[in-house]
Parts: C-alpha cells; structure tokens; sequence
C-alpha cells in the first residue's frame, strides 16, 4: 500500500478586531452584572437597606447589562456564522 498523506483540514478565519472588540465587551458586561448582583447578595447578607442610595444602581445595572450582554452575544454568534459560511463558500470555489 502506498503511504497515504494525511489531508490537513482548512484553517479557521482569523478571528477579526470586531470580534475581539465585541467579547471583551460581552465579557465586561455580564462579568458586571455578576459582580453587582454579588454586591447585592453580600448587602443583603448584611442587613442593609439596599432600596436607598447607591445600592438602587446597583439593583438596576443586571437589569440592563444581561439582557445587552444576551443581545451582544446574538451579534457575535451572527458575525461568526457569516464569516465562516463566507470562508467555506471560498473554500469551495
């Protein structure tokens, strides 16, 4: 039998700057979001009246930053989708 030569696959599209620009924005807001609702808990915990002040911003951030960070993920996953299919149909060609 002849030596057969393993058939490297195609590399992947190099991961463009609106992609990394859009998972470290993904990353920072939920990662915020994480860390109000940790400050929430640790309030909570603590007997403090967090309906006053500055604990009512941050009850308010995770009511905006996971669905933004939800939405944000829908873009990129879009943006990825449409690269690769774009880079197969090159690849076919």
């Amino acid at each position: 039998m002849a030596n057969k030569k393993p058939i490297a696959a195609p590399a992947p599209p190099p991961v463009s700057r609106i992609q990394r620009i859009l998972g470290y924005v993904i990353a920072s807001v939920i990662g915020m979001a994480i860390f109000s609702i940790a400050a929430l808990l640790i309030g909570a915990a603590a007997h403090q009246n967090t309906s006053i002040g500055v604990w009512q911003v941050v009850n308010f951030i995770p009511l905006l930053a996971l669905p933004f960070g939800l939405l944000l993920v829908i873009v990129l996953l879009g943006i990825t989708f449409v690269r690769r299919s774009r880079a197969a149909k090159d690849a076919g060609k």
